[in-house]
């Protein structure tokens, strides 16, 4: 999984942390050396860690969830958000608070305030997780507390690893731990990918934008881009009442290749999959759209 996951703010590859060091980490934080990036005191030690290969930024594997939004990478103080600044506690009560996490290490519970999920049948759902391959060295899902819909999704796949991430921690745990073995559970801030470029084989995205702006959705495109493979597909169920600028930036991409057809090659395959986030009841709205490659390719 090392060659896959990357640092949010070096683009490092990330590694585990070794035992010896480890507990050289947790004698730091008995000495409350080390904070997390927006200034909280790392209070509690570290049973699992990962750091980024050039040794500066550390990441906590916490119940099973590896903790990667920028706020949460652990740092010495001269590199913290404001290390001039002093972290009060009220502020470190509400980053502990905001983030979902108790003071001690725990997670808090989770399942009270779930995002709504997509309303899409059966059947679409199927037509979708055929556009993924079959096999290969990645796959990554997202945004989804569905433990039944991700079991479908990956039924008759053959990939070495699985990656499951979201921003959302309640709707992360609501699936931890339940999907196959080889999934790895990752929390990272909206709109990031901290994949390693050209390492993943599929993308699933359940909710690919949940309200980002566009340039956060721009940042977020791009970087998923760089990094599916060659030709890759990208599924991502889109909400109708947001705007998308995914597919606009997306067009833009396949209209310059249709241009200089020499790039065509190297542009994975998104497909767009918009329907209703509203409340159980609300009857769904489909628009299957092909990718813009295949209509292109065909005008």
């Amino acid at each position: 999984m090392n060659q896959v996951l990357v640092c949010p703010f070096s683009s490092k590859p990330l590694v585990p942390l070794a035992d010896h060091e480890l507990m050289r980490i947790n004698q730091k934080i008995e000495r409350r050396e080390l904070f997390f990036q927006s200034g909280a005191p790392l209070s509690f030690p570290l049973r699992k860690a990962w750091v980024s290969a050039n040794r500066v930024y550390l990441y906590a594997e916490i119940e099973g969830i590896l903790f990667l939004k920028k706020g949460t990478a652990i740092v010495e103080k001269n590199r913290v958000e404001n290390p001039m600044i002093r972290f009060t506690e009220a502020q470190s009560d509400r980053f502990f608070a905001d983030l979902g996490l108790e003071k001690n290490g725990d997670l808090v519970s989770s399942g009270s305030n779930l995002p709504a999920g997509p309303h899409l049948s059966a059947e679409v759902l199927k037509g979708l997780y055929t556009k993924l391959p079959r096999h290969g060295h990645c796959l990554v899902t997202a945004a989804s507390a569905e433990v039944d819909e991700l079991h479908n999704l990956v039924f008759g796949t053959n990939y070495q690893s699985h990656i499951h991430l979201d921003h959302n921690l309640d709707r992360l745990q609501a699936v931890k731990g339940k999907l196959e073995l080889n999934t790895r559970y990752i929390l990272c801030d909206s709109g990031v990918m901290p994949f390693g470029n050209e390492s993943v084989d599929g993308y699933f995205s359940f909710n690919a934008i949940e309200g980002a702006d566009k340039e956060a959705q721009k940042e977020a495109y791009h970087a998923l881009k760089a990094a599916l493979k060659k030709e890759a597909p990208c599924i991502c169920i889109v909400n109708e009442q947001e705007k998308n600028h995914f597919e606009t930036f997306y067009k833009s991409d396949t209209l310059s290749a249709r241009l200089k057809p020499w790039k065509k090659s190297g542009i994975p395959y998104f497909y767009f999959q918009k329907t209703s986030y509203a409340g159980k009841g609300a009857s769904a709205s489909v628009s299957d759209k092909r990718s813009f490659g295949s209509q292109l390719s065909q005008a």
